[in-house]
């Protein structure tokens, strides 16, 4: 990886700097998108844990909020397993074109 990160940071034009600042922006996203799911759960497990102490709601509706919440869950992964799929296609797609159309030809032209 080290010889790739040499040739991307001497190569001259946008494109490269494109595709690193879509990555970061990319992974950034999955990052905020992931913590704010996981920070959401944690507040409404807390939640019904405390209505269920206070005898707000019973062990019934308190497992029916958690299947419910297990649902979400499990609807939540399968989409960010397609969003992962998508980006990380988006991202190597990008690096065959990069490869293809400004790294071939610097190399080519060092020979």
């Amino acid at each position: 990886m080290t010889s790739i990160n040499k040739i991307l940071e001497g190569m001259p034009g946008e494109g490269v700097e494109l595709i690193k600042e879509e990555l970061k922006r990319l992974l950034k996203e999955a990052e905020l998108d992931s913590s704010e799911f996981a920070r959401v759960t944690a507040e409404k497990l807390q939640t019904w844990l405390g209505l269920l102490k206070a005898g707000k709601i019973d062990q019934r509706e308190f497992n029916a909020l958690v299947d419910d919440r297990k649902r979400v869950l499990k609807q939540y992964l399968n989409t960010l397993e397609i969003q992962s799929r998508t980006r990380l296609r988006k991202i190597v797609l990008g690096l065959f074109d990069i490869v293809i159309e400004k790294v071939v030809p610097l190399i080519i032209k060092i020979k």
